[in-house]
């Protein structure tokens, strides 16, 4: 069991699972910056406004990458981004 964890692939995958994580972040936080100005973003809270909403975002579509599904991941991206988007409007700038 130890060896499948410290193997060449097991350690690569959870690296670039790591990086992708790190880099969703990072691209929210510049985001919310341009559009709001460095001192309208403090946390990750404002950030990311409901982070159930985008686990469940990033699951879905994960799983459907991870078992190499193209036409079921566009379909299950087209659907939750639609759903979020109708569920989650973007909030009134004053």
């Amino acid at each position: 069991m130890a060896d499948a964890l410290t193997s060449y692939t097991a350690i690569r995958q959870i690296s670039q699972f790591v990086g992708a994580i790190v880099f969703f972040h990072v691209s929210e936080y510049f985001l919310a910056i341009f559009f709001h100005g460095r001192a309208n973003v403090s946390c990750s809270c404002q950030i990311m406004r409901h982070p159930s909403y985008c686990g469940f975002f990033v699951w879905a579509i994960g799983t459907q990458f991870m078992l190499c599904n193209p036409i079921s991941f566009i379909g299950f991206l087209l659907a939750l981004w639609r759903f979020f988007s109708k569920r989650i409007p973007y909030p009134k700038i004053l």
